[in-house]
């Protein structure tokens, strides 16, 4: 579990560091807090003074609401791989292209 991690990203010093997140989720049955986790990490690795990178438009995307939000935007790439399997392919090559140059790749 991720959250047993938060305690040291509280203390991180992450500034000057880039970071790319995702997430998996199912937006069918738990369209109100879609990818929502992903959201709190952003909080955390944003508090700690990362740069975050590849946000992901949330067109494509049947929920009601996500605390991975930022605008029309989820903080990283959100997967649903219960409902959108046929689709993570594509976003993953589609997102990864994104980021690399951000990453220095």
């Amino acid at each position: 579990s991720w959250g047993e991690f938060v305690p040291e990203l509280e203390s991180a010093d992450l500034s000057g560091k880039t970071v790319a997140l995702f997430g998996l989720g199912d937006q069918q049955s738990y369209p109100d807090d879609f990818v929502s986790a992903m959201g709190e990490l952003y909080d955390l690795v944003c508090a700690a003074g990362a740069e975050v990178v590849g946000f992901w438009p949330n067109s494509g995307y049947e929920f009601n609401d996500s605390a991975a939000l930022d605008g029309d935007d989820f903080v990283g790439l959100a997967l649903d791989q219960d409902n959108q399997s046929d689709l993570t392919a594509d976003r993953v090559a589609t997102w990864v292209a994104s980021i690399k140059p951000a990453l220095g790749l």
